[in-house]
């Protein structure tokens, strides 16, 4: 963990450091969840390369439920 990093973060800078580059380091930042000894812990990991791309996929789940029976015909 970077010196620099804060030990607690608030619901908005979460969001902000998701939604938006780390300005300040120039990283992508992915968060993920972790549950363990019935307590919920959140991670946030940057990566300091330009060139990663974070990209969200949304998709209807019938959708793809009725391509994936058309090709298996």
């Amino acid at each position: 963990m970077p010196y620099e990093a804060k030990s607690k973060y608030t619901p908005m800078d979460i969001v902000q450091t998701y939604k938006y580059r780390e300005k300040e380091l120039m990283s992508t930042v992915f968060i993920g969840e972790k549950l363990g000894n019935g307590e919920r812990y959140s991670y946030l990991i940057g990566f300091q390369n330009l060139d990663l791309q974070r990209n969200i996929l949304t998709y209807d789940i019938r959708e793809v439920g009725h391509f994936l029976q058309i090709g298996e015909k």
